[in-house]
């Protein structure tokens, strides 16, 4: 049984969540994820398959546009090799938490976006 969206998004987040340099966090947002897994009686396999052929290939380097700003957090912080600082990935680990965003936060998430679909494309 897969994942409802809702789900599947708060998932994405606390896995990216994984990669924080503080370690409580890190292992705080693990914890989350198996409860959020346990909760819906499913476990690590029943969400994750390898198929033998990708159904579809991203065209871009593994960059697609995302859905919304919380997708958008999910893509950026998916992309381990694109060249952001540690206060960019701290930045999205941080936002991810909120309702909504500030202008300012706008801003530099729509930076961070640019700066990750120009990374994907260039090593398409």
């Amino acid at each position: 049984m897969p994942l409802d969206p809702t789900a599947a998004s708060r998932l994405i987040k606390l896995l990216g969540m994984t990669g924080s340099m503080f370690d409580g966090e890190a292992v705080a947002a693990i914890r989350k994820a198996n409860a959020l897994l346990r909760d819906r009686g499913l476990t690590w396999s029943d969400i994750i398959s390898v198929e033998s052929e990708p159904e579809h290939e991203p065209e871009t380097g593994g960059w697609r546009e995302p859905e919304d700003w919380r997708d958008a957090i999910g893509i950026c912080l998916s992309l381990t090799d694109a060249p952001l600082s540690d206060w960019d990935r701290s930045f999205l680990i941080g936002i991810s938490r909120r309702w909504s965003l500030s202008e300012k936060q706008i801003i530099q998430l729509d930076r961070i976006i640019e700066t990750c679909r120009f990374h994907a494309r260039m090593a398409a």
